[in-house]
Formats: C-alpha cells, structure tokens, sequence
C-alpha cells in the first residue's frame, strides 16, 4: 500500500532582520569601495556605516566585503548580492512612484471605447496627449458602435465612450458634448455638386431623389467604407469635414451651407465614476479628452 501523500509545507523564509537602509548603505559601499566616501555620500559617519554593513553580512551569513588597511573589494557573495541590492532598491522606487502617480489619477487601466470618426479626427492626438502626460497608466481603446458602448458602460466593462451625437437610451450614462465638425458632402469629382463652392441640404436632397444613398454609419465600422460606397455608386454622402483625409483621388469634398448639419462628437461615462481616488484616473481621462477637444479643428 502506497504511503499517503502528505502536502508540502511551504518553505518558511527566514527573518533577515536587515531593512531596507542596509541595502542602500551596502549598495554606497559597494560602488564607491570605500568606506569614508560611501559615509561621505550617505551624510553619516564612517563608524555607525561600518556598524551596519557587519550588521548585514551578520544577517545574510555571509562576508560581503574584503577589508583591508589599503582597500575594500567585494567578495564572490558580495557581487551576488549586489546585484540583487539593486534590483530591490529599484523595485521599491518603482513601487512609491507607482503609488504617488495612482494617487493623482496618472496610473492604472481604463477601457475606453470609440466609434465611426474619431480613428480620423481626436484619436490620434488624444492618445498622443495620454502618452505624454501619463506614462503610468495604461488605456485601451476599443473600437465599437454607440450601441455597443453605452452597453458595455452600463454593465462597467467600459470606463468612458467616444461617439457621435446625438445618442438614444442613454439612460443614467452621462454624455458630455467634446467638439463639432463642419459637414461636407463627399461626392465624386465628376458629380454636378462637385464643382460647386458649397451646397445646400436642399440641393442634396433634390440629388437623393434621382440616385441612391450610402449606407448609414451604423452599417460601417471604417470611415473608407463609407467612402468606397460613394466612390463606386456616384451618390452623395454627407459627412464630417475629416472625412477629407480618407478621401483620397476621385472625390471632392464640398462644404455645407447650413450648420445645423454639422456633426456633434462627445464622451461618456457613468456620472458615480471618478467620486473615489481609485476613479482619479477617469478624471484625467475626461480632463485630457476636454482639453484635445478645446483645441481640435
């Protein structure tokens, strides 16, 4: 009969009594190899710096320096742990900047979705904008329709959505107007609209009623769909003035007399988010997003 199996206890680590200013002194010893200059360095004195480095070595078991009238070498342990030393030290650092940049909203992880256009207009410099001012925190962006974000943000899988207005059933999601955008209508450059200075929503209408229109938005996810679309069925479609940049060869993009055809874009988020410090990062976001937008055109 087999012995029974009986689990391993984990492995108790010993109490290694030395802090964290022990590394640092030892860490100054061992770089300056010498102890007078490490004290120097340290704004102690030389006697309590020796204290302590025979403090450690006591503590890990091991001689970490040679000591002689002349010079101070590290031992084959010493390098070891020197080595090691560092990697501590600079975790620790790390860790407190970690800690002091959460505090202030420049750490973590938000999920941010986006939809139609801003992969063509805000995207790029607000991501730009995050790189700089908040190297600690990471954010994902993910592509999806409006639908789909106030969803995901009613069911806290999203942080904050970018989309255009306006939206339905938004419900308790709180949306904040970020930018506009002039309206064009992008036809092809051998279209009767194409040679005009700009157009009426009237002259597009009378347009509509001899040829078909392009899909909605929502039936895309790419702006160059869109774009194919009139490019392959002559049709007009009315679209922000970003669109110029996707454009390309064989369409023109004719600006729209009236403003109210001009396209609202805006971010939302859930209005009980950004009440906690664990939230300031929201903020940030939302701060960055209003500042990008304040200054798009």
């Amino acid at each position: 009969m087999l012995p029974a199996l009986v689990q391993e206890r984990p492995a108790i680590l010993p109490d290694s009594g030395f802090e964290l200013r022990h590394l640092r002194y030892f860490v100054a010893v061992a770089e300056e190899l010498h102890f007078g200059r490490a004290a120097k360095a340290l704004h102690i004195s030389q006697p309590p710096l020796s204290r302590q480095i025979q403090d450690l070595e006591r503590q890990v078991g091991a001689v970490l320096l040679n000591r002689s009238a002349r010079s101070v070498t590290l031992t084959a342990a010493g390098r070891v742990f020197l080595t090691e030393s560092k990697r501590i030290l600079a975790q620790v650092y790390r860790s407190v900047e970690t800690a002091r940049h959460a505090t202030i909203g420049e750490a973590g992880h938000l999920h941010v979705g986006y939809s139609l256009f801003f992969d063509s207009c805000l995207l790029p410099r607000l991501r730009s904008a995050l790189e700089q001012c908040y190297q600690e925190a990471q954010v994902t962006f993910h592509r999806l329709t409006s639908e789909e974000q106030l969803r995901l943000l009613r069911h806290g899988a999203l942080d904050a959505g970018l989309f255009m207005l306006p939206v339905e059933n938004a419900g308790h999601i709180r949306i904040e107007q970020l930018f506009r955008l002039p309206a064009v209508a992008l036809v092809p450059d051998t279209h009767a609209l194409a040679g005009r200075n700009e157009v009426s929503l009237a002259d597009i209408a009378a347009d509509r009623q001899d040829n078909r229109a392009p899909q909605s938005y929502n039936d895309v996810d790419r702006v160059e769909k869109l774009v194919d679309d009139v490019r392959h069925t002559g049709s007009v479609a009315i679209l922000p003035c970003c669109v110029r940049q996707s454009a390309g060869h064989g369409l023109r993009c004719v600006p729209i007399a009236e403003r109210n055809a001009d396209f609202s874009f805006g971010v939302a988020y859930r209005p009980d988010r950004g009440r906690d410090r664990d939230d300031r990062l929201l903020q940030r976001f939302l701060e960055t997003a209003r500042s990008v937008a304040a200054t798009h055109t």
